[in-house]
């Protein structure tokens, strides 16, 4: 079939210097049908047919170019639905790859919106998980809050009641540097004690001895007043102990 078109093609569709190439044979009588005289004609833009004052001849010449320019037209009308039929084919290989593959892409795009759904399914139970958190990291930073402000309330009451303490220390060294001193005076005062009751000891000794050397001149000068009062009733021996 292939080679019926193209010696088609070759037979009427002849480019326009091989037409004008051919020359002109005039016949007498105008009886007999003369060879045609191709007028130059391009496939796409056919040049005007010079109508020529001698008769029939001219007239048959140019139906002739006329029908050859329209076969070499309808041959590239014919060229360029056999390219359009080619393209047609190669535009018509994908979409019925695509109508064959079409099941296969169906189960897949179930399959990726089945994988889908799950995943904003799961997406939306992590939202949810992820705002509970939010909310228990909330309370969490608020119960933080309150604990750190406490601890810092209990730092500064330890910081106090350590102040409070240092100062107690320095209190009880001071009163046991008071005590020690008490102790000291204690001790002298003792000691003074313990040598006034001492003396106190000796003076009542010394104050027995007295009171017992007062009672012996007391007895004495009984005793004296008594042989004084027996001189007085003898003067002899009054006398006597004068001259003694």
């Amino acid at each position: 079939m292939s080679s019926g078109w193209t010696s088609f093609r070759n037979r009427f569709g002849k480019k326009p210097d091989e037409a004008e190439s051919a020359p002109l044979q005039p016949q007498s009588g105008g009886a007999a049908a003369a060879p045609a005289l191709p007028a130059p004609a391009a496939p796409e833009k056919p040049e005007p047919i010079i109508v020529r004052p001698n008769g029939m001849l001219d007239s048959v010449g140019q139906k002739n170019e006329l029908i050859r320019v329209r076969f070499a037209n309808m041959i590239d009308r014919l060229e360029e639905l056999r390219s359009l039929k080619e393209d047609f084919a190669l535009l018509n290989e994908p979409v019925t790859e695509l109508i064959r593959s079409y099941p296969q892409l169906q189960s897949r795009l179930l399959e990726t919106e089945a994988v889908l759904k799950q995943e904003t399914e799961t997406a939306q139970s992590l939202r949810r998980e992820l705002g509970d958190l939010g909310s228990v990291h909330a309370r969490t930073v608020d119960d933080l809050n309150a604990a750190v402000s406490q601890l810092r309330k209990a730092e500064s009451k330890i910081r106090e009641q350590d102040s409070f303490i240092e100062d107690l220390r320095l209190n009880v060294k001071d009163k046991e540097a008071i005590v020690a001193d008490l102790e000291n005076q204690l001790a002298i005062e003792t000691e003074r004690a313990r040598n006034i009751t001492e003396e106190n000891q000796a003076l009542r000794l010394e104050a027995q001895e007295a009171d017992q050397t007062v009672a012996r001149a007391e007895r004495e000068l009984i005793e004296t007043r008594e042989r004084n009062g027996l001189l007085d009733h003898n003067p002899s021996i009054v006398r006597s102990r004068k001259l003694a």
